[in-house]
């Protein structure tokens, strides 16, 4: 082609058509161009990296490698102008390779296909390049297949096909492209049909029950059901799962399948051929263990004439089964056995004749273990014990009672006799067998109380059992003084004593004072507390009694009670800290107890508050000559009381009540402390003084106008507090109580004026048709608009801006504007309050050379 000044450019670019990944290359003559610039650029769906190789003949070779398939497009330039025929378009295609195309799903699978079934599979030749799919069955004779396919949605590159067996046997699925076998192709399926298969054994469609324990086989027939795999597993009666073993029969297509249950109960069996269940499955079998039955109950151990026996069968454990009843002994007998519908049984079992019965338990046509059992029958009803005259018995001295079996038993039978003590101890007593139907039971109480003794022969209990039996111990009683060191004059004491343990009988009680005489003593029994007594005697004066306690005329006590007297109405208390009130917390207080004349006591205090809980330590000193100094610092505010005691007893007008404060312990709070605070609008606060105890409130405002405060009791403790601030500000409210500044005093309150409301602002003496070159005034009255005082005036005249605007406040929210026009004509003047327009601004005035004004 031409290319400037009559120079010819030659040049040759080869081939135009190639595959991804192939290098290509062409060459550019530019020998015949004469000098200029040669430049490159490739477009296309990626940008390969070309390599450019000047040849000794002048010639250039490029070369490149497209990363992938597409239309791309070489441009080349010489001296910023293409040569004839650029771009040049090259079409870049995929290589066809079968092994990339993918093919998967049931119908390829190696077995799973059962005739009838649609053998579907799918198709993936992404990837793969340009060429044609085929897909073929070769099937079974005469079982001929069709084959479909078809894309698979959009993606023209994935196909669905499928073909229909109609016979059992060994399908070849061929999948060519471009006329080469794919990946893995041909595909070997193998068809089935698990209808055809046919089981036999235990359980399918019989009755038949396995034994734990034993080999349960089955007969799997799959001769007609072509190639698959069989599978058998079992569901324990736990629910465990269990492995059946498959071994191939000397027939072809013939199995048995087999396990050993090792557990009684059902099993649930499943067999499949080629993933497939086959007819008759699920099915349950059951397992029986007749030895894991268990055998129960009393009437194992006998029993009387014509008393009914229970027997309990426990099958749980054994499996599903059947229960059968035989019978052998003296007489005849009734028995009858009852489902009890939870795998147990009970045997009601009623004999007519004494003597040894047999009973022979069968389970699922096997007898059980330990059967026949046998089942004495008896009549102890004539048995006799002699002896219960000596009662009551005493602790540690022997108890002995003989037993008379001569018409109840045979000779020689034993009885068993078990005594339940007072204290819960249940334990064998001896009993000597002395032949000729006698045996006599020895045994030594070891605590006071009922005893219990029970006496059975040949396992019944005898006659008129448990015998109660009575045992006293004098050393059991307890005596309490409840904590008594020191009696009062005047008085009335009291002692408690306990017998309840001790047996029954006789309590005696006396006390004696320093001079030998005997006090006279009240003894009446505690109601509903049977054995327990009260003790009732009044001291006369001060010093000591002995008091003794004899019960059955033996002495309770290793010696005898001693008990002090004392006289507190003799002692006197007084100082500040017993004052009613102008105590303060966490502030040191004391005060003195005059002992003198009152006996020898101990001095106790105690001071509460009115919960009743002690909240304050105190210190006790002796000061001498029967005096006591007592220091102490209440904790918190609150009503206390100051209890004294000498001798465990209250002393003279205690307790004391006191009134303890604490100023820490006010609080303040409400909106009229908190926030903005709007001018001119009552505020409230609330002063909480219900943890700080009685006290004076004192409450001072400041800020900058003088406030009026009121206040408000509500009876609860609590203050309500209200104010109007004529001002804007910051004022600092000031609270003492109880002449001390409590916590975060003094307060700070903000008082605001309210949120901007231009609607209220109202515009004052505007006239209608000021006068030009002329200074023209009007007012905005904003006081009752809120905001913080953000106004903003504008003047425009009709052909010239405003010489002059002027805005001066001139308090209260009251601002006076000013402004000037140099030419007549039509005037706007705008007027906003904190961004808004007031109320009938923008305003239209007409400048006038002439003094006739009309107010807007």
């Amino acid at each position: 082609t031409e290319a400037g000044d009559g120079d010819t450019l030659a040049f040759t670019i080869d081939p135009t058509e190639a595959g991804d990944g192939d290098t290509l290359a062409f060459t550019i003559d530019p020998t015949e161009a004469g000098d200029g610039d040669l430049s490159l650029l490739m477009e296309g769906p990626a940008e390969p990296e070309m390599k450019v190789i000047d040849n000794p003949d002048g010639t250039k070779t490029v070369s490149y490698v497209p990363p992938i398939e597409g239309d791309y497009f070489v441009n080349v330039k010489f001296n910023d102008t293409a040569i004839p025929g650029a771009p040049f378009k090259v079409d870049v295609e995929a290589a066809t390779d079968a092994n990339r195309v993918r093919a998967s799903g049931p119908g390829l699978e190696p077995e799973g296909v059962r005739v009838g079934d649609k053998g579907d599979f799918q198709i993936d030749t992404r990837g793969a390049g340009r060429g044609d799919l085929r897909v073929t069955v070769d099937a079974p004779k005469p079982a001929a297949s069709t084959v479909q396919v078809k894309p698979s949605g959009c993606d023209s590159l994935v196909s669905e096909a499928e073909y229909n067996p109609r016979a059992v046997g060994e399908y070849k699925v061929n999948v060519l492209y471009a006329g080469t076998h794919i990946f893995e192709s041909p595909f070997t399926v193998g068809v089935s049909d698990p209808t055809k298969c046919k089981l036999t054994g235990p359980g399918i469609n019989n009755k038949e029950l396995a034994r734990a324990d034993k080999p349960v086989v089955y007969k799997l027939d799959a001769t007609s059901a072509g190639p698959g795999t069989v599978k058998a597993v079992a569901r324990d009666p736990r629910g465990a799962q269990v492995d059946l073993a498959i071994e191939p029969a000397q027939r072809e297509g013939e199995f048995t399948v087999s396990f050993t249950p090792d557990n009684a109960g059902t099993y649930g069996i499943s067999v499949s051929h080629a993933g497939h269940s086959i007819p008759g499955v699920p099915f349950a079998l059951g397992s029986v263990d007749p030895s894991k039955i268990k055998v129960t109950g009393d009437g194992l151990d006998g029993g009387r004439v014509e008393e009914t026996l229970k027997i309990l069968v426990d099958a749980k454990e054994a499996g599903p089964g059947g229960l059968k009843l035989g019978l052998e002994g003296p007489g005849k007998a009734d028995a009858k056995v009852d489902d009890n519908q939870d795998s147990t049984f009970t045997i009601n079992f009623t004999p007519h004749a004494a003597g040894e019965y047999r009973l022979k338990i069968q389970f699922a046509d096997e007898e059980v273990q330990g059967s026949p059992f046998p089942v004495p029958i008896r009549d102890v009803s004539k048995a006799k014990v002699m002896g219960l005259e000596n009662a009551p018995f005493v602790v540690g001295e022997p108890i002995k009672l003989a037993v008379d079996t001569r018409y109840a038993a045979p000779p020689d039978q034993p009885v068993v006799a078990r005594v339940d003590s007072p204290s819960g101890q249940n334990y064998e007593v001896p009993v000597e067998n002395e032949g000729k139907g006698y045996s006599m039971v020895e045994f030594t109480p070891e605590e006071p109380g009922e005893f219990e003794l029970d006496m059975s022969l040949l396992g019944e209990q005898m006659p008129n059992m448990p015998l109660k039996l009575a045992v006293i111990d004098p050393a059991r009683c307890v005596v309490d003084s409840g904590g008594l060191e020191c009696a009062c004059v005047g008085e009335p004491t009291y002692l408690t004593v306990d017998t309840s343990d001790a047996g029954p009988g006789d309590l005696e009680v006396q006390a004696i004072d320093d001079l030998n005489r005997k006090l006279p003593i009240s003894l009446r029994p505690i109601q509903d507390e049977p054995g327990r007594y009260e003790i009732e005697f009044t001291p006369e004066q001060a010093g000591s009694i002995q008091v003794d306690v004899l019960y059955s005329q033996r002495p309770v006590l290793e010696k005898p009670l001693l008990v002090n007297v004392a006289d507190p109405s003799k002692c006197k208390a007084y100082g500040p800290g017993l004052e009613a009130q102008g105590l303060k917390a966490r502030h040191a207080t004391y005060f003195d107890v005059e002992t003198s004349g009152a006996g020898v006591g101990e001095v106790e205090v105690h001071i509460i508050n009115d919960t009743t809980q002690q909240v304050s330590d105190c210190s006790i000193s002796d000061a001498g000559r029967g005096t006591y100094h007592v220091e102490y610092e209440p904790l918190s505010a609150g009503n206390y009381e100051v209890s004294i005691r000498f001798a465990g007893k209250i002393v003279a007008d205690s307790p004391y009540p006191v009134s303890v404060c604490d100023p820490t312990k006010v609080t303040a709070y409400g909106p009229g402390l908190e926030g903005d605070i709007i001018v001119k609008e009552k505020a409230t606060f609330t002063v909480d003084m219900r943890e700080a105890g009685q006290g004076q409130l004192d409450l001072v405002m400041s800020g900058p106008a003088n406030t009026d405060v009121e206040f408000k009791d509500n009876d609860d403790g609590t203050v309500d507090v209200t104010y109007l601030a004529a001002q804007p500000g910051l004022y600092n409210v000031y609270i003492k109580y109880s002449d001390e500044e409590v916590p975060n005093s003094p307060y700070r309150a903000s008082v605001v004026r309210p949120e901007a409301d231009a609607s209220k602002v109202k515009i004052k003496d505007l006239s209608a048709q000021p006068l030009v070159k002329e200074r023209n005034e009007f007012t905005v009255d904003a006081a009752n608009a809120g905001g913080a005082g953000m106004l903003e005036v504008g003047v425009a005249g009709g052909y010239i801006p405003a010489e002059e605007i002027t805005v001066r406040h001139v308090g209260s929210c009251m601002f006076a504007v000013n402004y000037q026009i140099n030419e007549p004509g039509e005037t706007l003047i705008s007027v906003r309050w904190h961004g808004e327009h007031v109320p009938g601004s923008p305003f239209t005035v007409y400048v006038s050379e002439t003094s006739d004004a009309v107010d807007l």
